[in-house]
């Protein structure tokens, strides 16, 4: 296979399943803790797909490639602070999980070690707290709810 076709392969079909892998823990999570409106959104543009598992909803967009998010129809208010930071890590954990996994145990070729690296990528880059026009990372939404035990801690 030749390099070209590895670094397609894995914009094309590797990095979205590392998008998709990660949506899925927050949508998950959220399901888990009493959350039954989560829909996994993957990409941009309009969509071409849209379909339910395990009562997660999922929608995939023309331009599959180019990220994703997890949306909710109730609020974050909705549940606890604790149970929104659960749901905030949740992504990033299952990618920094996959990519460990993936260093033991997938075999030492480009495309899976590319895979590997992509995953922790991504869990590291979400848990750091940042706003970036208009767009909040895991760790930003993370933060804002930790603040806000902490104040309703301190109403007390």
């Amino acid at each position: 296979m030749t390099i070209l076709w590895q670094i397609s392969l894995f914009f094309f079909v590797f990095a979205p399943s590392v998008i998709l892998i990660h949506e899925f823990g927050h949508a998950l999570a959220g399901r888990l803790l009493g959350r039954n409106d989560s829909t996994i959104v993957l990409g941009k543009g309009r969509e071409v797909f849209s379909g339910v598992w395990q009562r997660i909803g999922v929608s995939i967009r023309q331009w599959w490639f180019l990220g994703g998010y997890t949306k909710t129809i109730s609020s974050d208010h909705a549940f606890s602070a604790g149970k929104g930071i659960l749901i905030a890590l949740a992504g990033p954990v299952i990618n920094l999980i996959c990519a460990w996994v993936m260093f033991i145990t997938f075999p030492k070729t480009f495309i899976w070690q590319w895979t590997a690296y992509f995953h922790l990528w991504v869990g590291v880059v979400n848990l750091i707290p940042l706003y970036i026009a208009g767009r909040k990372s895991d760790g930003w939404h993370a933060i804002q709810l930790f603040i806000r035990v902490l104040c309703e801690r301190g109403k007390t």
